[in-house]
């Protein structure tokens, strides 16, 4: 049923963006440290989707737009089928004292900010510098960096 929805949808040049940094919490890993299975935020942009919609670093997403992601190439797979200013329902869990609790907030996605990133750079030096200083430990390959090179994923 969700195949046939995003079938009749198409993908979106111009897309939008969450603003996170995130790594992937497979079923092992969910278990072991008794968490969510889906994608752990580790970073928020400043002033993108996902920070106006109230989300922070550690909590975990678990569905998008009503469909279910474990993933952040999932995310990725299904962001591309929605502009930029578009409003969706973000399902997730936040940490607590009692543990992980279900929550769900609207974020309406962002634009790329890559204008701002360079505007913000008097050097591609400084530009790469930026992209690679999110603590990524240099080969995570479940980790994806919001303002990482051509093979990271952008803004989910």
């Amino acid at each position: 049923d969700n195949l046939m929805n995003k079938e009749t949808k198409e993908i979106q040049e111009n897309h939008g963006f969450l603003g996170i940094s995130g790594a992937d919490i497979n079923a092992q890993t969910a278990e072991t440290y008794d968490m969510p299975q889906g994608i752990y935020i580790s970073k928020v942009a400043k002033s993108l989707a996902a920070d106006k919609g109230g989300l922070k670093k550690g909590d975990i997403i678990t569905e998008f737009d009503g469909q279910p992601v474990q993933s952040m190439s999932q995310l990725q797979e299904l962001i591309q089928y929605y502009e930029v200013g578009k409003t969706v329902e973000v399902t997730y869990y936040k940490q607590s004292d009692e543990g992980y609790t279900k929550a769900t907030t609207e974020v309406t996605l962002s634009e790329y900010p890559e204008a701002e990133v360079q505007a913000g750079s008097s050097n591609n030096n400084e530009q790469n510098e930026n992209s690679g200083a999110n603590g990524n430990g240099g080969g995570n390959s479940e980790y994806y960096d919001y303002f990482g090179g051509l093979g990271n994923i952008f803004g989910f």
